[in-house]
This record gives C-alpha cells, structure tokens and sequence, in this order.
C-alpha cells in the first residue's frame, strides 16, 4: 500500500498537463499504483473538461493563425 500521495496541486498540474517531464513521470508511475490518487486525477481531468466546454467560442482570424503556426514551427 502507499504511504505517500502527491499533494493536490500536483496532482492538478498533472491534469491540466503542466508537470516538467520528470515531474509528470514521477506523477504517472504513482497513479498506476494507486487507484486512490488515480480517481482523484480522473475528477480533475472530468472537471477540466466540463469548464471547457463551458468557455465562450473564440473566433481567430485566419492572420493570427498562420502567425500561431509560424511561430509553433520556430519553437520546434
């Protein structure tokens, strides 16, 4: 059985995907262990998804995309 549980804010960053890579890692090899946090990732994760939904739709001009996407090839 575990003993130790990430905190709430870790497992919140995990589900919005905002861990450092060894972080998440680190995250991740627990929640295949422990079903108790794992439930608690999939809340977060259902919850997240609900308050997408719910945001305005935005409308992005076709000039603003290409600079999005000329920007993301640069990063890369």
């Amino acid at each position: 059985m575990t003993r130790h549980h990430p905190d709430s804010l870790s497992l919140m960053e995990y589900s919005a995907g905002n861990l450092s890579e060894p972080h998440a890692l680190c995250i991740k090899l627990h929640l295949d262990k422990c079903s108790h946090c794992r439930s608690r990732v999939d809340t977060l994760d259902s919850l997240g998804a609900v308050m997408m939904e719910q945001q305005p739709k935005v409308t992005v001009s076709e000039s603003m995309f290409d600079r999005s996407e000329e920007h993301t090839s640069e990063l890369q």
